[in-house]
């Protein structure tokens, strides 16, 4: 599995990769990226956690990835598919920690499907793990986590920008793991908006996506509504604790969108009259950028 595509000639360039590790109410992301702002190139890691939010800028020197081991090298922070060490200091408060994870559960194909290979996407979206355990501990400032015998999720981006329109939502919920993405997608001299998502439960995955006929019917920073043949997907967005996140605009980190790493919500999904999963969960993951509501 490649871990890395980099930018290329590209001038403006940002690639990212979203490690979630959840055990009971506790839920910790670590986000490393690498960017290439106007030809100048460095690197950050973001820590997302209930009540706290942290961004670390690196220089580039200190970003290397590792594809052989499958490990990305941030100053002294080691990510990757195998787990995490994590080392750093952010505004005065030590944040550290050692993880590890496996098996992975990679989804059965790309979740881009064809638009992976569609030229001009603003931003390329990638799934690596809808659910693996976890084993170890993180601790930011007094804060200890443990996640031993926890569970995890891990996903990437790469491109220019994130949508200016969007909701993305994450969940791991006992015996399945979902994931799904709406947005506004520029494309030539118009947009159009596409929708994926991965729904893994009861050792199947099934797959709702613009490629494949789905579409949202109803999207909002409140939640969504996806349906797809027989397949039907809400997730109601109940509220609940949400921390400033920096993305990518042009290249550079000069957007502010919030994440509710660790919030409730309500999913269901349908096959046909057949009520597959409906939970309501105190540790979603949720970005809204969508105002207003849209219904189709």
């Amino acid at each position: 599995m490649q871990l890395f595509y980099g930018p290329g000639r590209r001038p403006n360039y940002f690639e990212g990769w979203y490690f979630k590790q959840q055990k009971g109410g506790a839920v910790v992301a670590l986000i490393p990226a690498f960017h290439r702002d106007g030809g100048r190139d460095w690197a950050s890691l973001q820590v997302i956690a209930p009540g706290y939010s942290a961004f670390i800028p690196y220089p580039a020197t200190a970003f290397a990835v590792d594809e052989q081991h499958g490990q990305i090298h941030l100053g002294q922070n080691r990510l990757g598919p195998g787990g995490a060490n994590i080392y750093c200091r952010a505004a005065g408060v030590p944040v550290l920690g050692r993880l590890r994870y496996g098996p992975l559960t990679p989804p059965g194909y790309d979740i881009m499907g064809p638009f992976t290979h569609l030229p001009g996407m603003q931003c390329r979206h990638r799934v690596i793990s809808l659910a693996h355990r976890v084993e170890g501990w993180l601790q930011i400032g007094s804060q200890r986590y443990c996640f031993d015998r926890g569970v995890g999720y891990i996903e990437g981006d790469r491109g220019g920008a994130f949508p200016q329109r969007y909701v993305w939502a994450q969940c791991l919920l006992p015996g399945a793991s979902v994931m799904v993405s709406v947005a506004s997608v520029p494309l030539g001299p118009g947009q159009f908006t596409g929708c994926i998502a991965s729904i893994r439960t009861g050792g199947d995955e099934y797959r709702l996506a613009s490629y494949l006929g789905g579409r949202p019917l109803y999207v909002g920073d409140d939640g969504l509504l996806l349906s797809q043949g027989r397949w039907w997907l809400a997730i109601e967005h109940l509220g609940g604790d949400s921390q400033p996140l920096l993305a990518p605009q042009g290249g550079k980190m000069a957007r502010t969108i919030r994440e509710g790493a660790c919030c409730r919500a309500r999913v269901r999904f349908y096959n046909g009259r057949s009520l597959l999963i409906d939970t309501v969960t105190a540790t979603a993951s949720f970005e809204g950028c969508w105002a207003p509501s849209s219904i189709s």
